[in-house]
């Protein structure tokens, strides 16, 4: 849910994907569908030519319309103040990392478990730091 919340937040507010590009990447996302849509929306904003209009296009011309809307046009909740909104992204921000980070630790990709396991640690280490303005 987090990634979608997040999602919809970018499609809504540039300054939202500005904010977390240094911190996620497409690649944080699940794979499938969430992961699929965030990449869209990652290339579109850096070529500078986000619209949630060609996005939609895109995802109905392989039959993922009804999906892309409902993330696109999903409401979000009412938080007005800056400090509020800064903590909420913050919050959004890490649990996609952890989850990231949880999915690499899991994964059968040959690298030695020693090593994973340091840079998972220090990973979450400066996950702690993070403190995301808008």
């Amino acid at each position: 849910m987090a990634e979608r919340y997040l999602l919809t937040w970018m499609a809504d507010e540039k300054e939202i994907y500005d904010a977390v590009k240094g911190y996620l990447t497409p690649e944080d996302f699940n794979e499938g569908f969430s992961r699929e849509m965030a990449s869209r929306f990652y290339e579109a904003y850096e070529a500078g030519s986000f619209s949630a209009a060609d996005i939609l296009t895109v995802f109905a011309a392989e039959d993922k319309a009804k999906e892309a809307s409902a993330i696109i046009n999903m409401p979000l909740d009412d938080i007005s103040s800056p400090a509020d909104r800064e903590r909420a992204l913050t919050d959004l921000v890490v649990k996609i990392k952890k989850a990231s980070l949880q999915r690499q630790k899991n994964a059968d990709d040959g690298r030695d478990p020693l090593k994973k396991a340091k840079e998972e640690k220090q990973a979450l280490s400066e996950l702690k730091k993070i403190k995301i303005t808008i």
